[in-house]
């Protein structure tokens, strides 16, 4: 609760608009196809186009269905010229850091949020083999009341936090 107690900062997934609150964006997201190397390579002669993925191993998450505006399997496969409606899911996961966890373990294709999969891609845990990226109405925001959003400590904070993107995104610090 950003209006009472001791906290001066959150950190929120959505629109950006919150009553009472002053945000400010942190980073955009999109959203992709993402397995492991190893599962990539052992069905890569299944996976010749967007369209055999549709019945390839796939791992969901259930963010999307509870908010039709957040990019989902559909959506994307959608945007890729394939039109399903009968999605089989090997497993469904009500967060999406265990749907990415299951994926760099081999189990199949998670949907990939950029932020949360940027350092495993990163690290060489995960890939995305296709180019098509979604992206998403929702973004992370820094929130504070409007009483604490001046606070020199609350500035300082905000932007080392901003800094920290910078420096996941690959950009030099500065």
């Amino acid at each position: 609760d950003l209006y009472a107690g001791n906290i001066d900062v959150g950190i929120r997934f959505g629109a950006g608009v919150y009553p009472g609150l002053v945000s400010e964006l942190l980073t955009t997201t999109d959203a992709f196809p993402v397995c492991s190397p190893s599962f990539l390579a052992a069905n890569m002669a299944l996976l010749r186009d967007p369209r055999s993925l549709a019945d390839s191993i796939l791992i969901n998450d259930e963010s999307s269905s509870k908010n039709a505006a957040l990019p989902s399997w559909r959506a994307w496969l959608q945007a890729a010229g394939v039109s399903r409606s009968d999605l089989r899911f090997a497993m469904t996961f009500q967060d999406p850091r265990l749907a990415q966890e299951a994926a760099v373990v081999g189990h199949g294709f998670c949907m990939g949020i950029s932020c949360l999969v940027s350092d495993d891609i990163a690290d060489g845990k995960l890939v995305a083999p296709f180019d098509l990226e979604l992206a998403s109405p929702f973004s992370f925001w820094i929130v504070s009341s409007v009483a604490r959003a001046e606070s020199p400590k609350v500035i300082r904070f905000k932007e080392w936090l901003k800094r920290q993107m910078i420096l996941e995104d690959g950009a030099p610090e500065r």
